[in-house]
């Protein structure tokens, strides 16, 4: 098609798209208003977008109130003051609430002084509080004021921020408004002392939790935990308790619940007697009641409420109770209930104690372990370790083994994620005494654990937390279960897998090569490592080389590692691509502490040339790196030297206790190496021996017996065989052929030998 054709190219735009492109357009005006001067500081520049800077500017100049702080103190406030005074009246909710959660974040981090924060944030906060409605404003301020509290003086607070207080909870004002007042002397009763809160607002607070409205009541009873533990137990129970009876007898059954949670938190704060005497009743109450608010409230707050109330438990029926407030919830038709039963089992367990835990307990938590909702096992799972631990190896693996293998081999990835996050820690639990079963157990789990791995997919983070516990394995599977299932994943994980979870693979690796027990084993990991890595074709093997030298010289003595890996590690400073010299640079000043004088001169003598070289390369990085540790490698001293100048003479000496430690223990490992390997030759050459003595015995044997002699090494080989299988032993057969050896001497010495005369046998028949 032609561009000149009349139905081609050039067709001009309708008239309708040109007006509106045109209406949409900036003018030079609004243009002129984004325009900002680079040269100014960033306080001027903050003050110009508050002042007259269009909304985003605004935005964006409340995101710099940090900072500015951070970097000019109270001198950033005192030219903000007012440009931020004069913006807050055009701020929306989202800028004020922005404001409030800046200026919060500067109280957090200490950015102004006590002083200068009662100077500076208190009176905005305050002018905010009082002439806001904005219920989410009115939040985002209440958090800057209670960010304050804590490090404002008592005099403030009982000057300032009580007169606040005292007028949001009058009468006339709105329920926000004595909502706020709840919360704000709830806030500050913890920084008074009692004659301060009696004198100035204790009344109105008792008047508050008979407000007509029940959000009113709802909040005065938060409150009043704070305010008896500041007040002090004899005014609590005079003036406070009785309100609070009160409101647990309250028509709302908000209120009521509101109220059972004040006595739940005020358990610890009651002397011993009273408690047991007022509370404790009240307790039980609650823990027999049947409606649905009640009920929750109980599974909610269990835990804490037994662990507060174990001690007044006396009698059978007192304690059945409590057992079925928690086996009706774990076994409850509502799953939240069972959700939050799970929660607080651990609480639960460590009230009531181990012991009781298989009697009363342990149907529970099976009922909560098998649930048919996720997040029930999901919070099952999150606790499981804390069970564990309380219960002990002996209880674990009796009660909790099978449960636990459940889990883990659950549908739900996250199920199986909270367990992988302890498991190391939960490795331990079937570390019994008894060997049989905790063998049968390690057994168990690791089929679980692989079936577990290879149904991850691709949830690297899963495979990053399964990976994390494999160094701890050698503690408890036997080396071959890791030789056969877990060396391989690492190498696995190693060549393919995520950047975290080779990282990790590549820690993982070192730390089970210490643990290996056998020298051929060692020396095939060892042979890998230089043979597929250190000397691949491959640069990315290369680099997970360095790697594995990082953390090979964190496990390892000085001296394995420097008759080991030292000159494969020294050869990647020459390495063709230049990542892998960035790499290896950085090690040359650890490199450098492993060599041994003079021993390892020409390889010290290597090392210097390569980082003289790498400082001049002709990649940048490369060289960039080598110039970064060049001075760092100058003053580390080689290995056995006394002094350190990279280090203090407390590093120092604690680097060398701990290389000599490693080395000790790699010693001690060989040895023991050594002492198996001559008990295994030894049990060896004892088995040759009596097969020897044996097959000679035997054929004395058959002799006697009249077998003739070239059956005879035949049947003496059954007869070991027979023997060895399922027969005594080759002391007991040589005993056997010793009597008929004597049998066979006294029929040659004849009846009148007075040496084998015997009693005539009548039975017998003598051989002539």
């Amino acid at each position: 098609m032609s561009l000149d054709d009349d139905d081609g190219w050039d067709e001009s735009p309708p008239q309708e798209d040109v007006k509106e492109v045109s209406q949409k357009s900036k003018s030079g005006e609004e243009i002129e208003k984004f325009i900002v001067d680079e040269s100014i500081s960033e306080i001027d520049l903050v003050c110009q977008f508050l002042l007259g800077g269009s909304a985003i500017q605004q935005q964006n100049a409340i995101s710099r109130l940090v900072a500015v702080f951070q970097e000019s103190g109270k001198a950033a406030f005192d030219k903000l003051r007012e440009p931020l005074e004069k913006a807050a009246a055009r701020f929306d909710s989202d800028d004020h609430v922005s404001t409030a959660e800046a200026f919060t974040e500067v109280i957090t981090r200490g950015l102004l002084a006590p002083e200068e924060l009662a100077q500076c944030l208190l009176p905005m906060a305050l002018k905010v509080l009082h002439n806001n409605r904005d219920r989410e404003v009115l939040d985002g301020w209440l958090d800057t004021l209670y960010a304050l509290v804590p490090v404002l003086s008592a005099e403030v607070l009982e000057r300032e921020v009580t007169e606040l207080a005292l007028s949001k909870g009058e009468v006339d004002e709105t329920v926000q408004s004595r909502v706020i007042c709840c919360k704000v002397l709830g806030s500050i009763a913890p920084r008074l002392d009692r004659s301060s809160i009696e004198s100035s607002w204790f009344s109105k607070a008792m008047g508050l939790c008979q407000d007509t409205d029940y959000e009113v009541r709802i909040c005065m009873c938060e409150q009043l935990n704070a305010i008896c533990r500041a007040v002090g137990f004899e005014l609590t129970k005079e003036s406070i308790m009785p309100e609070i009876i009160e409101l647990l007898n309250d028509e709302e059954t908000a209120v009521r619940v509101a109220a059972f949670e004040c006595i739940t938190s005020l358990l610890d704060f009651m002397p011993d007697d009273y408690r047991k005497e007022h509370l404790f009743p009240i307790i039980k109450q609650y823990c027999t009641a049947t409606d649905e608010a009640t009920v929750g409230c109980i599974a909610r707050l269990f835990g804490p409420l037994i662990t507060k109330v174990v001690a007044d438990i006396e009698k059978e029926d007192e304690w059945s109770i409590f057992y079925q407030c928690i086996k009706g919830a774990s076994s409850s038709t509502d799953p939240k209930l069972r959700e939050m039963c799970a929660y607080n089992f651990p609480a639960t367990l460590k009230a009531l104690t181990p012991r009781k835990y298989a009697m009363q307990l342990h149907g529970a938590f099976m009922q909560l372990a098998t649930d048919p909702e996720e997040q029930v096992r999901v919070v099952v799972a999150s606790g499981f370790h804390e069970v564990a631990r309380m219960l002990g190896k002996e209880r674990s693996i009796t009660y909790l083994k099978d449960s636990f293998l459940r889990l883990l081999g659950d549908t739900s990835q996250a199920v199986q994620q909270k367990l992988l996050a302890n498991l190391s820690s939960m490795l331990g639990m079937f570390a019994v005494t008894n060997e049989a079963e905790r063998t049968q157990a390690y057994a168990d789990l690791l089929p679980v654990l692989m079936t577990v791995e290879s149904s991850l997919g691709r949830n690297w983070r899963m495979h990053l937390q399964l990976i994390s516990t494999f160094p701890s394995f050698a503690d408890y599977f036997t080396w071959e279960q890791i030789h056969e299932n877990v060396i391989p994943l690492c190498f696995r994980y190693l060549n393919g897998g995520v950047s975290p979870t080779k990282t990790a693979a590549a820690a993982a690796l070192p730390m089970l090569l210490r643990r290996t027990p056998r020298a051929i084993q060692r020396q095939e990991l060892i042979g890998r490592f230089i043979r597929d890595y250190a000397r691949s074709s491959s640069c990315y093997n290369r680099l997970l080389f360095v790697e594995l030298c990082e953390n090979l010289i964190d496990c390892f003595s000085g001296r394995f590692f420097r008759e080991t890996f030292l000159e494969e590690a020294v050869n990647t400073l020459q390495d063709p691509v230049p990542n892998v010299r960035v790499r290896s640079a950085a090690l040359l000043p650890r490199l450098k502490r492993i060599v041994k004088l003079p021993e390892d001169v020409d390889i010290l003598e290597k090392m210097s040339k390569n980082c003289t070289s790498l400082t001049t390369d002709n990649d940048r990085d490369v060289a960039a790196a080598a110039r970064r540790v060049v001075d760092e490698y100058k003053l580390t001293p080689t290995a056995g030297l006394r002094k350190d100048p990279t280090m203090s003479a407390e590093e120092y000496a604690e680097f060398e206790a701990q290389d000599q430690a490693k080395e000790q223990e790699e010693q001690d490992m060989l040895a023991r190496e050594e002492v198996d390997n001559k008990k295994r030759r030894d049990e060896m050459k004892d088995k040759e021996r009596n097969k020897r003595l044996s097959e000679s015995e035997l054929r004395i044997r058959a002799r006697l017996q009249g077998i003739p002699r070239d059956r005879a090494g035949k049947a003496a080989m059954n007869s070991y065989s027979s023997v060895s299988e399922h027969g005594p032993p080759a002391r007991r057969i040589s005993n056997d052929l010793d009597r008929s050896h004597n049998d066979y001497s006294r029929e040659k010495a004849g009846p009148g030998s007075a040496r084998f005369r015997r009693p005539a046998d009548p039975g017998r028949v003598t051989r002539r």
